[in-house]
């Protein structure tokens, strides 16, 4: 998840000028990331999907999150059974529920992007090799 940890950066380097509406994205995925360790955790939910984060914690929370799945894949469970919205549930194979989640953080890192664009500031990179590249 280094591209929201360059992102979550991003957003303090222009706290000045931001608005709520990115605040509110970043938060989001960062609560996504976070329900998704709780649930394969079996823990209970202590966020809300829309709850809003301090720009200067994003950081923090990111990592969090990144040692907590980190966690989770040294455990070498394949398959997760996890409910939905609906209280249906449904087997999951680990892939499946990453590659779920770096498609929603991109989602919304698009939508940051357009969002910095509305408000005349630089946007980042979406690519992860760009920036794996610039380390």
């Amino acid at each position: 998840m280094a591209c929201n940890l360059d992102w979550s950066r991003h957003i303090c380097l222009h706290d000045d000028h931001i608005n709520g509406a990115v605040k509110k994205e970043m938060s989001h995925i960062i609560n996504y990331h976070h329900q998704l360790n709780q649930s394969l955790l079996k823990e209970e939910q202590e966020s809300e999907l829309w709850d809003s984060f301090s720009i200067y914690d994003f950081e923090a929370l990111h990592h969090d999150n990144y040692l907590r799945t980190q966690s989770i894949l040294e455990q070498d469970i394949p398959q997760y059974t996890l409910e939905n919205n609906l209280g249906f549930y449904h087997n999951y194979k680990i892939e499946d529920l990453l590659f779920d989640l770096f498609q929603h953080s991109a989602h919304h890192r698009g939508k940051i992007s357009l969002l910095f664009k509305q408000l005349e500031l630089p946007a980042k990179t979406h690519s992860y090799l760009l920036y794996k590249r610039g380390l």
